[in-house]
């Protein structure tokens, strides 16, 4: 359970940089700082007696949140820091972090909300989402423009009745077509990961690496 706090200092709302409000246990504002007028453009008089339900001041959805945590600090939990968004006078859209406590204020219990701005915080947030995102849907796009391409390379092979295979610049095979079982009886998976000297007999390997690095190098220029 949450220790309940004296608040009687009003000292402590003008000293304190962030927004700051105290609200009774219906949701009713007693009391503001300065930055709050300064942030919301609502002066002391719009705000003063007024349940924060029934103003613009938060969105729909941050209402709901917050008359939810608001009933769990009256009820003595402890809840940690959330996210709010709020509406100011001007329409403008700014997003704050709420930590809020349960007080005794003027000898009843009461809420003191302070508000952190993380508007540019959040700004970031969402550029690197948006980057996340159509990064992800560029991969995604050129694997299934690889997955295509290789179903079309497999399928043009294993159609051939010539044998098609490829190697690294090793000479080691790593593909070759399901023909060469029909030509020479070797099933496909005993050729790959074999060396084409191992099948061909004697050849200048060296020449053939040689011309695998040209072919290579040349298609990269």
């Amino acid at each position: 359970m949450q220790i309940e706090k004296q608040f009687n200092d009003l000292k402590i709302l003008d000293l304190t940089p962030d927004p700051m409000i105290i609200i009774d246990i219906h949701g009713n504002l007693i009391e503001i700082n300065d930055p709050i007028e300064k942030v919301t453009g609502y002066t002391r008089q719009e705000l003063i007696g007024k349940n924060f339900l029934k103003l613009k001041l938060l969105t729909d959805k941050s209402k709901i949140l917050a008359i939810k945590n608001l009933a769990k600090r009256i009820a003595g939990f402890k809840v940690e820091p959330y996210e709010i968004e709020i509406t100011t006078k001007d329409g403008i859209k700014l997003h704050y972090e709420i930590n809020a406590k349960r007080i005794t204020y003027q000898g009843k219990i009461a809420d003191a909300v302070t508000f952190r701005n993380i508007t540019t915080r959040k700004k970031e947030e969402e550029k690197i989402t948006l980057y996340s995102e159509g990064l992800r849907k560029i991969l995604n796009e050129k694997h299934q423009k690889l997955v295509k391409n290789e179903e079309r390379f497999r399928y043009i092979t294993e159609s051939s009745i010539d044998i098609i295979y490829e190697m690294d610049l090793d000479t080691k095979i790593t593909y070759i077509s399901s023909s060469v079982k029909e030509i020479t009886g070797y099933q496909p998976e005993e050729i790959v990961g074999r060396y084409i000297h191992e099948l061909t007999g004697k050849i200048d390997i060296s020449l053939v690496q040689a011309k695998l690095k040209e072919f290579t190098e040349g298609k990269k220029n």
